[in-house]
């Protein structure tokens, strides 16, 4: 799975917090690009659990500049 290989080489890893991780991909298509990947499998974003939208919430101001 692309989160536990980014995560044990370390290289690419921009933020992580309990229920996201935000990646920088490589062979990266724009400058800049991130991918904001969630922990936990959900096919349906409306039924993401009240902490997992705070977590989002947290990994969207961090990695659009307002940390």
């Amino acid at each position: 799975m692309i989160i536990e290989e980014e995560r044990s080489k370390g290289e690419r890893v921009v933020y992580e917090n309990d229920g996201f991780i935000v990646l920088s991909p490589y062979a990266a298509r724009v400058p800049f690009e991130v991918w904001i990947l969630p922990k936990r499998y959900e096919p349906y974003f409306e039924n993401i659990r009240a902490g997992e939208i705070d977590a989002l919430a947290e990994v969207l101001k961090f990695t659009l500049g307002g940390h």
